[in-house]
């Protein structure tokens, strides 16, 4: 258990949470930390000898998603190439003791071996890890195969479309004629998107 009691050095919980060993929940304010935590924590489990395709980060948006994964990029592209001391020091400060040659040299490696990982580490938004396993298994989920997600951008094009469709329906003439008695020409696809998102009703 990681005391919430704030501390002179916030370096000290800090290391604690990102102790692959321990089972930690991390609540904390905006800019306080947290992305630095996760990325000392996926560190720590790849110097432990964690395979870098075993390991799956999951974020809410994928700013959080990038900024993870060019975080970690980042200090590993480091440890490849800096000198010695400067490599101790640093996994000094990731965990607060001196390491050993094997970590030294593991730490050298570590670049080579994710760059080794086919499609990269696993650091995702929840949405894209459900997408990811509704591709996997669209029959078991109940989804056609090889769907496709559609983005707002598209939704709307679709949506727009459809609406010009059908004004130009003969089928629907005469409603769209009536219902253009009661609206103006620019409030009319505003009215039409507000039934489509209401169609359940």
């Amino acid at each position: 258990m990681i005391s919430n009691q704030p501390s002179e050095n916030p370096n000290i919980n800090q290391r604690r949470a990102a102790d692959p060993k321990a089972s930690v929940w991390v609540g904390a304010s905006a800019g306080s930390g947290k992305t630095k935590v996760l990325s000392d924590r996926v560190l720590n489990l790849l110097l432990a000898g964690s395979a870098p395709e075993k390991i799956l980060c999951l974020t809410f948006t994928k700013a959080a998603a990038t900024q993870m994964s060019n975080r970690i990029a980042n200090r590993l592209s480091r440890w490849a190439a800096m000198p010695d001391a400067e490599l101790v020091a640093d996994l000094m400060d990731l965990q607060d003791k001196k390491p050993e040659e094997a970590l030294i040299r593991k730490a050298r490696r570590l670049f080579a071996e994710v760059l080794d990982v086919a499609g990269g580490m696993k650091i995702l938004t929840i949405h894209s890890f459900c997408q990811q396993l509704l591709k996997r298994f669209p029959v078991e989920a109940g989804v056609a195969p090889n769907f496709e997600v559609m983005d707002e951008r598209d939704a709307k094009l679709i949506l727009k479309n459809v609406l010009q469709d059908s004004i130009r329906s003969v089928a629907l003439q005469k409603d769209v004629e009536t219902v253009s008695e009661y609206i103006e020409d620019d409030s009319f696809e505003g009215i039409f998107q507000k039934i489509y998102a209401e169609r359940k009703k």
